[in-house]
């Protein structure tokens, strides 16, 4: 046969319209593969997508952390039984888009009722080496400011910083070799804070705001702890509160008195009376007092005994009347 009758041959071969079906059907047949593969890999992202969503709405919603308030995160980091490791506080500001992580140098000192007085991080080694539970409120005297910190996290880290914060918290929602006061749900809403809200993040020690008077001086640092450590519940209580030292020790109530205003307590009156206590009393005008925000955070920042007297609450003309006694002139002395 010749080259032109092959040609001719292969050509009406490649033309047939059963081959063409063949061709056509086979053609049909990938695009189902593909189509079926595409909607099934589709299904799986959406389905992921969903999980995703899901699990980050349940953690946001059940977490303790909310609104718009600054919340306090103590960092402890350093080899999982020493007795000394770095504390980092964590300051979030939601309202401001802030992040401020301060480092707490070693002499800053802790006290507690039942512990004493320890450097802050050899108390919380100690907790760990004993196995005991982590503090959910640590009182830190920092110039006779009481701050107080939402609860703990520990890690077998390096301490963070500005670069590295984002990369901690995520790390810290899978890491169970420590124990921590903080839910799942709060470490997940504090690095979702972080990640997605994109907040301005500053570091600096708790040095540069108590000591350089070039970083804060009396009157900016009593603005930087009243919006970074007063409690807005307790502002919108708004509830009156007189100060009565009975300690015998002079300027106790104006001291007391500073420390309260700049937590946000709506302090009306500061006194003296010649009887002294040794054990500190909050008198309460009225029973439904007891479970305010007030009352709470005066009991948590002053060890005192709660009583209901209206008598002397009006005599004061306050809500609540916080009798200071020398315990107090111990603890909140210069």
């Amino acid at each position: 046969m010749s080259d032109f009758a092959k040609r001719s041959h292969q050509a009406r071969i490649k033309r047939s319209p059963l081959r063409s079906y063949h061709a056509a059907q086979q053609g049909r047949n990938t695009f189902r593969t593909l189509f079926k593969g595409g909607v099934v890999i589709g299904i799986l992202c959406l389905s992921f997508l969903c999980s995703c969503f899901l699990i980050g709405w349940f953690f946001l919603h059940t977490s303790t952390i909310h609104g718009s308030e600054p919340v306090g995160i103590v960092l402890l980091t350093g080899p999982k039984d020493s007795v000394r490791r770095s504390v980092t506080v964590l300051w979030m500001d939601p309202g401001d888009n802030m992040l401020t992580l301060f480092s707490y140098p070693d002499s800053i000192q802790v006290r507690t009722p039942s512990e004493g007085e320890y450097s802050i991080s050899s108390l919380y080694g100690l907790l760990a080496l004993d196995h005991q539970p982590v503090q959910t409120y640590l009182r830190v005297m920092l110039r006779n400011i009481h701050i107080n910190v939402s609860g703990v996290v520990i890690r077998n880290a390096a301490a963070p910083n500005t670069k590295t914060i984002a990369n901690f918290l995520k790390d810290s929602l899978i890491d169970t070799s420590e124990s921590s006061s903080l839910s799942l749900a709060d470490r997940f809403r504090l690095w979702w804070f972080v990640a997605f809200r994109s907040p301005q993040i500053r570091q600096t020690t708790i040095t540069d705001v108590t000591q350089n008077p070039r970083v804060f001086d009396d009157e900016t640092y009593d603005a930087f702890v009243q919006k970074n450590v007063s409690n807005l519940s307790v502002r919108k209580e708004n509830e009156t509160v007189s100060v009565v030292n009975a300690s015998g020790t002079a300027r106790l109530a104006t001291t007391v008195g500073r420390v309260l205003t700049t937590e946000g307590i709506n302090v009306i009156s500061l006194g003296d009376t010649p009887i002294l206590l040794d054990h500190a009393r909050l008198v309460l005008s009225s029973q439904s007092l007891i479970a305010s925000h007030t009352v709470d955070m005066l009991s948590r920042s002053i060890d005192a005994r709660v009583d209901i007297d209206p008598q002397t609450a009006a005599q004061y003309r306050s809500d609540i009347v916080l009798f200071l006694s020398t315990k107090e002139a111990a603890d909140f002395s210069p």
